[in-house]
């Protein structure tokens, strides 16, 4: 399973604390993923600007 970010044209991985992530029906651990941190979510939200997503 591909758990990397796009932001802009790279893909990148959190670098943060790892989240568990569970199946809602079941309760099952699917998989663990490190968190973006506050320095990736601004470089996605610019990215969005750059490409005119955002006003």
């Amino acid at each position: 399973m591909d758990t990397q970010m796009l932001i802009g044209a790279k893909l990148v991985s959190g670098t943060e604390t790892e989240e568990t992530i569970f199946n809602p029906r079941t309760g099952e651990m699917i998989t663990s993923l490190p968190e973006a941190s506050l320095t990736q979510v601004e470089d996605a939200v610019n990215a969005g600007r750059a490409f005119g997503l955002f006003a």
